[in-house]
């Protein structure tokens, strides 16, 4: 039980310290931004694979409506067929993140604590980049067929990750 107090203090203070960095938008971005990279990423490639046909690929952050918008992908043929898997592309960061967990776990059983943190910050980063911005979810759901069954799907990732976590 003390091991999973432990790792559970740790997974608090890498979503704390991201929590605190969010606050700050030099820290925010300059810890954000390569995991910005990689969600927009998926849904360019995701969206060259299913036909999507991406049309602008954009990291710089801008203000749009006194919101911070991160990145964005633009898509010149989005339909019924590839608007769900497209949109939710970024769940894909569930992939690396379920791996580098078991690096974290090799760490803190080991005691190394700093490289335990370092893992741990890095996938609760993943996990917040692998979750569909408003935009992505606006646009799943009101043009794709598919995206309660990908929603289903996200939760199922979730459920997986958080298996491995208390396993």
């Amino acid at each position: 039980m003390d091991n999973l107090l432990f790792v559970s203090l740790i997974w608090l203070s890498c979503f704390l310290i991201q929590r605190i960095f969010s606050q700050f938008l030099f820290l925010d971005l300059l810890f954000n931004f390569p995991f910005t990279i990689l969600h927009e990423i998926c849904h360019f490639i995701i969206g060259i694979i299913f036909s999507a046909k991406p049309t602008s690929f954009s990291i710089l952050p801008k203000i749009e409506n006194n919101k911070i918008i991160y990145g964005s992908v633009g898509f010149m043929n989005l339909n019924v067929f590839n608007t769900a898997v497209t949109g939710l592309a970024p769940l894909l960061l569930f992939i690396p993140a379920y791996f580098l967990l078991e690096k974290f776990f090799i760490c803190f059983y080991s005691e190394n604590l700093l490289k335990a943190e370092i893992y741990g910050f890095i996938v609760v980063q993943l996990l917040n980049s692998a979750v569909p911005s408003r935009e992505d979810l606006k646009i799943v759901f009101f043009r794709g067929i598919a995206g309660v069954l990908i929603l289903i799907l996200y939760f199922a990732g979730i459920m997986a990750v958080l298996l491995k976590i208390f396993k």
